[in-house]
Order: structure tokens, then sequence, then C-alpha cells
């Protein structure tokens, strides 16, 4: 049975008191849950563009597969660690095995796409020749990306004035902002202002900037204090800008549930692809926002800066060249395939640079050749640039 989950509510009911239920749901990816007669089950996630293709069989156990509406295709699903794999739902299995699995199908990207706004008021970008973003170009861009479905949008008050510009598209936004820690200002009045600046009585999301620089007491003062104003309903989620692998181990262990969570990633800068504290934080359903995915626009094409010039630079140009790819295509497409990514935040300092962003981002996945990794931090690391 094939049954089209997008943008409404199924139910199908399995032989054996098993039954797979999906709620309406507004997200990109949705969730559904298989439940059966003893009580026992599994909450799935899969993409919006697919269906679930289930056929029962004797026993305890029902087989899944996806049916691809952009592609036409039945394809076998499975969790990141195991691509392409059938699944075993375990329905009414006594409570064994896995709680909850991702079923994606892997011709589609899941992620969401966070347009950041650090160019909007602050000359910022190792290649940015153009400096902060005019009003004509501002207006031009929020054009682009209303058109492009683009809702979700990071900025800051150490941008500059970027929370003020966007203030006159805020209220029909997902705003996410940050507050600093280890400054004198407390969270509630860092919030309060950034309210004020937005013109908006809530916010979608706010991070802990400063998370890395701050020590413990001030992490946890600012952890409850954010916490406090999720309850409130002024902020939904709530979260850190992280560096490091030990930044987001302190925040998994200050927060009392931690809703998102900033981290640098890119073609060249893996340091976090096999670490466990990722694995822990996809399976307490953290979001994961992929930021520096361009490098400040090192790795989105060639440049007269000096650190272009670094030997890791330019063994990825060569790698781009000799697979006839762009940088810019093979930078956003290294990040995409990261299945534990849920976002990817991009800064643009033109409608032209973000309509080339949005011309990669609406492409089906590519087949990467072998790109260098960089270890050293004084490259992928931008507080090390000076």
């Amino acid at each position: 049975m094939i049954s089209n989950f997008e943008g409404r509510r199924a139910v199908i009911y399995r032989s054996g008191g098993g039954r797979l239920f999906l709620p309406q749901r507004s997200s990109p990816a949705v969730e559904a849950s298989v439940a059966s007669s003893r009580g026992h089950g599994l909450r799935l996630r899969m993409c919006s563009t697919c269906c679930l293709l289930s056929r029962t069989s004797p026993g305890r156990f029902a087989k899944a597969s996806l049916f691809c509406l952009s592609t036409q295709r039945v394809r076998s699903a499975g969790a990141p660690a195991s691509r392409m794999q059938p699944i075993e739902l375990a329905v009414g299995n006594e409570g064994k095995g896995r709680n909850e699995i991702d079923l994606r199908c892997h011709d589609c990207w899941m992620q969401s796409l966070i347009l950041g706004t650090a160019q909007w008021g602050k000359d910022y970008g190792v290649t940015n020749a153009l400096g902060r973003m005019g009003d004509r170009d501002l207006a031009e861009v929020m054009q682009i990306a209303a058109i492009a479905g683009i809702r979700d949008f990071d900025t800051a008050p150490a941008y500059g004035d970027a929370e003020h510009r966007l203030r006159p598209w805020a209220q029909d936004l997902r705003v996410c902002t940050k507050v600093k820690a280890a400054g004198p200002t407390s969270i509630q009045e860092q919030v309060t202002k950034s309210l004020a600046m937005l013109g908006t009585q809530r916010l979608h999301g706010c991070l802990v900037h400063d998370w890395s620089a701050a020590n413990s007491s001030q992490q946890q003062v600012a952890s409850e204090a954010l916490e406090h104003l999720r309850e409130q309903g002024v902020i939904t989620l709530v979260g850190v800008s992280a560096y490091e692998e030990a930044d987001l181990r302190a925040a998994a262990g200050t927060f009392e549930r931690l809703d998102v969570v900033q981290v640098p990633c890119n073609a060249l800068d893996r340091r976090l692809d096999a670490s466990p504290i990722i694995e822990d934080l996809v399976d307490r359903h953290v979001l994961i926002q992929a930021r520096s995915v361009f490098l400040q626009g090192l790795l989105a094409a060639p440049s007269a800066t000096p650190l272009s010039a670094h030997a890791d630079v330019q063994a990825y140009f060569t790698a781009c060249q000799k697979a006839n790819l762009k940088p810019l295509s093979a930078a956003l497409h290294a990040v995409r395939q990261r299945s534990w990514i849920s976002a990817v935040l991009v800064g643009a300092a033109s409608p032209h640079e973000l309509r080339e962003i949005l011309a990669v981002w609406n492409q089906q996945p590519v087949d990467l050749p072998e790109l260098p990794a960089s270890e050293d931090l004084s490259l992928i690391d931008p507080r090390n640039w000076g």
C-alpha cells in the first residue's frame, strides 16, 4: 500500500494489531509513530516528499521502504548509519531494540536553509569585497528569500544593526538571535532589547553566542535564564553556538533540555564527523545547524586573500577542478551529505551570491570526489585568523 502523507493525516492498519500513524505537520520532515496492540512501538521521521511503502509479514515485524515523489522511484530506507538498508519495524516486539529511527529517502534532502545576517550590519567575511550590504540589495535579498520560501533567519546584536534591519520582515519569519553569557547585561535584558530591535514579541530561537568563552557558572546562569524564557513562551528553541566538541558536551550537560546547537562544518573541517557527542545530540533530538559552510567565502571560489593560498585550500580547489565541480557546489553538497545536520546556515553579501547559493541548494545530490580535510586550526577556526 502506498500512501501520500504530505500535508495530511493518514493511518495505515496492519495485521496483528500494528498500525502506522502520521499526524499532520508543517515542517519539512514529518514524524510518524508505529504502535501495536501491546503498546510498544517506534517513532519515525520521514521526508515530506516521500511516501511509506509498507507490507505486512508473518510474525511481529513489517518491512518498510520509501516511494519518493520527486524521483518517482522506490528506495530502501534506513538510519544514517545504515544507508539504503531495509528497515524492520519492530511492531509489538516487547519493547526491544531502538525506539526511534530516521526514515528517509537518500535521493531527497531533509535539511532546511537558514539565511544569516552578519553582512547586513558589518563588513563581514574575509573574502567580502562588497562591505556592509546596502538597502537596495537588502530589499532584493529579502525578495529572493521570500520567493525561495526561506523563513529561517539567523542574527545577533554582535552583527551591528542587523536586528534592526531585519525588523520590517521579522513578524513573518522564524528569527534566531543570540545573547552573551559572559557580559555584564542579564539574559533577560538582552532578549528584551533584541525583541525591541526586531519589533516582535517572541523569538523562534536564541543561542548563547559566547558559550566557549563563558565559565561554567556563567553557562549555568545563561541556560537557566533561556529555559525560563522558553517556559514563558518568549522563545521556542534555546541552545548554544559552539566551536568544539567540548562546547557541545558542556551544553548537553548544562541545559535541562537543549533544543539547538550551531557548529562549524565544511568540506575541510570534519572534526565533528566521528564525534560521539553528535550521535548523542541526534539521539536527544537536538537540532544541529551547520555554519561556516563556505568558511567566510574561502571555499566558495578562489580569492585574493592570503588564506586562499593555504595548501589545504588549494588542494580543495584542485579536487573540485578535477571533478569538474564549482567550489561553491562542492562546499554546499559536502555539508548537506552529512546526515546529522538538521539545517544549513549560509550568508550572502549580495543578491547575486544568494541566487548562486539557491541554484546549488535546489540541485539533486551529486557524487562528490574525495575532498581533502584539514586539521590546521589556524585555517579552519576563524578565531585564529587575527
